[in-house]
């Protein structure tokens, strides 16, 4: 019997697979915090420029009469001419919040690279999503899944206690890479523990925990306003995931794919009698992972206007 027939019979979105959809949504939330906590670690506090200047006179013998005087600029044009020599002492106003911009001074000629790190993080997302959704059709979603999960809690501490900009950015970029597996690996195991009628309502809600991760972040930059503490803290959140790996199983189709029908049958029975439906599972028919015949290539994507339209408005939003 197909696995999708399978499903027809313990239940597409049972009690069991709506457990699921929460456990592994609940991560998708937490990298929500990730992805826009730039917004607060690399917010701009404000600067002024103390600029100091030395007046002499010459006095009695001879002798110069010098005084030393501070004047404060806050002229916007004014504050980054100055900027960079040795007259100007930036001062952040540290009284509200910190950020990487106050720790590193990310102003006037250095003000993009906030951008930089956020474009590394990006670039690392898209070699994450190749690399560890083949990585995860070698050796599991489940694997992969908790092996990134504690990755992106260690890689998330190393940006948050980075002595230096260079290294914040290879934390960051590191971090992308990692997440995607999140995203990608965690998605697919959803999608492949529910029934095909049931897929796409469950991929819309599993990003609905998206949505809710924003509105926690903006809580908890609130409690939070010290840049580092912020980003230890929401990194740590990670390793609350470990304990799940007890309830969420492998997928049951990859589980086939490799060959491994009985693993997938103790699958899918514990899904049966977790929707209330005490069944016993037939021979399964694997599902084939040959490649199509069909092949395509990205030059697809530019094929007609259409496409070419949609394609170029997703390449740059995903940049903005």
């Amino acid at each position: 019997m197909d696995i999708d027939e399978i499903f027809e019979h313990i239940g597409e979105l049972g009690r069991a697979q709506k457990n699921l959809l929460v456990l592994l949504s609940l991560p998708v939330a937490w990298m929500s915090f990730h992805v826009l906590i730039p917004n607060f670690i690399a917010a701009d506090p404000g600067w002024n420029c103390f600029v100091f200047t030395t007046n002499c006179t010459v006095g009695i013998g001879a002798v110069p009469d010098c005084t030393r005087a501070v004047s404060l600029i806050t002229d916007p044009e004014e504050k980054c001419r100055h900027y960079g020599s040795e007259d100007c002492m930036p001062q952040f106003d540290t009284s509200e919040y910190t950020s990487i911009v106050s720790e590193w001074d990310l102003v006037c000629s250095r003000s993009s690279y906030p951008s930089v790190a956020q474009s590394a993080y990006f670039l690392g997302l898209t070699i994450g999503a190749w690399l560890f959704g083949s990585l995860a059709d070698m050796y599991g979603r489940k694997r992969i899944l908790f092996i990134n999960v504690l990755g992106c809690t260690a890689v998330g501490l190393g940006y948050g206690l980075a002595t230096r900009f260079s290294v914040f950015v290879v934390f960051r970029f590191l971090f992308g890479v990692m997440s995607q597996a999140i995203a990608v690996v965690g998605y697919s195991l959803l999608l492949e523990v529910v029934g095909a009628g049931k897929r796409s309502l469950v991929g819309v809600l599993t990003q609905s925990f998206f949505s809710v991760g924003i509105g926690v972040l903006a809580l908890v930059a609130y409690l939070f306003r010290n840049w580092r503490v912020l980003s230890v803290f929401i990194s740590v959140i990670g390793l609350s995931f470990l304990p799940l790996w007890r309830w969420i199983p492998e997928s049951p189709r990859w589980l086939l794919v490799k060959g491994r029908e009985e693993e997938a049958k103790a699958v899918l029975t514990k899904i049966a009698r977790g929707n209330g439906r005490n069944m016993t599972i037939p021979r399964l028919k694997r599902p084939s992972s040959q490649p199509s015949k069909t092949t395509v290539s990205v030059t697809e994507l530019f094929r007609t206007p259409v496409i070419r339209h949609r394609t170029l408005i997703l390449l740059v939003a995903w940049q903005a």
